[in-house]
């Protein structure tokens, strides 16, 4: 039995176990294969969809489902099953025409499926897509195919923040909505966000809530980390996590992972 068994070790990708040049470092993959290695169970949590994430998988050994979409969808990669779904509503569709016709300079991604539908596509979708490497298909709002697990709103943070305010306004109850960076808006259904999905996966492996840890660097990371017995964030996150009390560990271009095992190191003898 390993000293890490019965212990979950949750972590962002973007930017948190990948670098600035989208890499996993030496340090971090050596960091999560001693912990796995040791009993821990180690999984993933972003905001990427199942093929944005799935020729990424193999970086790093993950041995739980993983959770997507910013907790929409919980997939196991291994057996090429998805074990948890959460749609948006049906009404998202007419709610997304009247945001595009308050806000006209606003575009946006549609997630049903696999499949990707975009809405007025600018500089921010281009350089999202080619980081993702994914193909889409512009069309009408009204022609988009339902249902729609996430939507991905993308201009600049101004207007993202109008985007935020009409949404909070008059479709309060409906969505959950949370910056994944400055550039990007990202909108679940009600109460679907990575900390709920993060519970659950815990759940799925019989894990308790006392020995669940989490790790990322942005706004929409901070539902997990609230849910984390601690919550860490590489040092260059988003200010809001340290500015909550998230526990400060190296910046994504210094093994930030490698650090927080270490620490788990220290807290397991």
């Amino acid at each position: 039995m390993g000293k890490f068994e019965g212990v979950l070790l949750c972590s962002d990708f973007d930017d948190t176990l990948t670098n600035s040049a989208g890499e996993v470092s030496r340090e971090n993959y050596d960091a999560i294969k001693w912990f796995v290695d040791n009993g821990g169970v180690f999984t993933v949590n972003t905001g990427r969809a199942v093929p944005a994430f799935r020729h990424r998988f193999g970086l790093v050994p993950i041995n739980a489902p993983v959770v997507l979409s910013n907790g929409a969808i919980i997939y196991d990669f291994e057996k090429e099953t998805n074990l948890y779904t959460s749609l948006l509503p049906e009404r998202v569709r007419p709610d997304c025409a009247e945001i595009a016709s308050a806000v006209p300079e606003i575009g946006f991604e549609a997630y049903n499926g696999d499949d990707i539908y975009v809405h007025n596509p600018n500089l921010v979708t281009h350089l999202h897509m080619r980081k993702v490497k994914l193909n889409y298909t512009q069309c009408p709002i009204e022609s988009m195919p339902l249902p729609w697990v996430k939507v991905i709103f993308q201009q600049k943070h101004h207007i993202l923040e109008r985007v935020a305010d009409i949404i909070n306004e008059r479709f309060s109850g409906f969505y959950e909505v949370v910056f994944s960076n400055a550039y990007l808006l990202e909108m679940t259904s009600s109460g679907c966000n990575k900390g709920s999905s993060m519970l659950r996966v815990a759940e799925m492996c019989s894990i308790g809530r006392e020995h669940i840890y989490a790790i990322g660097d942005n706004q929409n990371d901070l539902a997990m980390l609230k849910q984390a017995r601690i919550g860490f964030a590489p040092r260059d996150c988003e200010p809001s996590l340290a500015e909550w009390g998230a526990r400060l560990v190296g910046a994504k271009d210094e093994h930030p992972l490698r650090d927080v095992v270490d620490e788990l190191g220290r807290i397991y003898v």
